[in-house]
């Protein structure tokens, strides 16, 4: 799929920025952050992106979910793992991660959101599969923005 220039460029910046971060957390945690143009139902649409990315699973089950549910599930691991850097530093991090999804957004629709983690439709996404990490979409105009939260010992 051929992703706008816009988008593209913004979820370069996004991938950069959150492998940087995983690299800082000593690659015991991380977040990864994937996207598809909605088609049909969450599940559906989900269950072939997960195919896409070769990510095994039995079962899908989705619930909505909100801004501090995702932010909980999805950066405490990646927070503790930084926690050889001061309080400021990781909630300036944790910000700067909010921005990245700002400009997620306005990539999708510069008329739309920029923080859509306080207006856009998340969900939290459960599913059996060997892998163990958390996992939201956000839904932004035809777009989802499928996040996983990965956290290694």
């Amino acid at each position: 799929m051929q992703l706008p220039i816009e988008l593209d460029n913004a979820l370069s910046f996004t991938h950069g920025f959150l492998k940087a971060l995983e690299i800082v957390a000593n690659r015991k945690a991380g977040i990864s952050v994937g996207i598809y143009k909605r088609n049909g139902t969450l599940e559906a649409d989900l269950a072939l992106h997960l195919k896409k990315c070769k990510i095994q699973y039995s079962t899908i089950k989705t619930s909505l979910s909100n801004r501090d549910e995702f932010i909980k599930k999805s950066w405490s691991p990646l927070d503790i793992s930084l926690s050889h850097l001061s309080p400021t530093v990781r909630e300036d991090l944790k910000w700067q991660f909010e921005e990245c999804v700002g400009l997620l957004s306005t990539a999708i629709d510069e008329r739309g959101p920029f923080n859509p983690l306080f207006s856009a439709p998340i969900h939290e996404v459960k599913f059996k599969s060997d892998n163990k990490c958390s996992l939201h979409t956000l839904e932004i105009g035809d777009w989802t923005l499928v996040f996983f939260g990965e956290h290694s010992a």
